[in-house]
């Protein structure tokens, strides 16, 4: 065979190779969100019962009405398919009747939002400021998703007012800590997440916090050069 002909069937073959690679790391991730949205649904499957349950003994007075999740989904602009996802997000442990209840789904709500949350503003930071040095794109980034920058989040779209707390927090003077509605932020962005994945949890996020313009006393605007 002459050696052109070899040269083709070897890039052919590192073509199909190339291919096949690519095809298991994108079956690889979807397994890995499958399985982690598989996880939080299972919870939430518990945490319905749990909510019934309070429900009934509590006739339903402390739980966010179908009302109320149509007040927060206008607000954050995202309709969810399963509004239990919301529901979960928006109630604090302390509101659940039974100690050590799927409070957990909550907190793993939280835990992905954290993580969401710390790509789609990596993505904003790059698309803005492509020049900048990695150290103050990551000053940038530690800024935008502090626990403070989310707590002001929540409190700008009045997600508090819709927390749900349980008896000891509402007897409590101090009321909310910054800790809990930064928390609740978190939950709620990783419920969209779960919910409807990644690209709607950043269309929510970008449209409702475009990069502020304090930010340039971290990161000089690039001269000369567009990203």
């Amino acid at each position: 065979m002459h050696p052109t002909g070899f040269i083709f069937i070897a890039s052919i073959l590192e073509s199909l190779g190339r291919s096949w690679l690519s095809s298991k790391a994108q079956a690889s991730r979807r397994s890995t969100v499958a399985s982690a949205r598989f996880q939080v649904d299972r919870s939430l499957g518990d945490a319905q019962d749990l909510f019934r349950y309070s429900d009934k003994k509590q006739q339903g007075s402390t739980l966010p009405s179908k009302e109320r999740l149509e007040e927060v989904e206008k607000i954050i602009g995202y309709t969810f398919h399963n509004q239990w996802m919301l529901r979960l997000a928006l109630v604090h442990s302390s509101a659940f009747p039974v100690p050590g209840a799927p409070c957990s789904s909550g907190i793993s709500l939280a835990w992905m939002g954290d993580a969401a949350l710390n790509l789609i503003v990596s993505e904003q930071l790059m698309a803005a400021y492509c020049s900048a040095s990695m150290g103050e794109l990551t000053a940038a980034r530690s800024r935008l998703v502090s626990r403070e920058m989310c707590r002001r989040r929540a409190t700008e779209l009045k997600l508090n007012q819709y927390l749900v707390v349980g008896p000891s927090i509402v007897s409590d003077k101090a009321g909310l800590s910054d800790s809990m509605i930064a928390e609740l932020f978190e939950s709620v962005l990783g419920a969209v997440y779960v919910d409807g994945g990644l690209d709607r949890a950043r269309e929510m996020y970008t449209t409702l916090f475009p990069l502020p313009d304090s930010i340039r006393q971290i990161i000089r605007p690039p001269v000369g050069l567009k990203c």
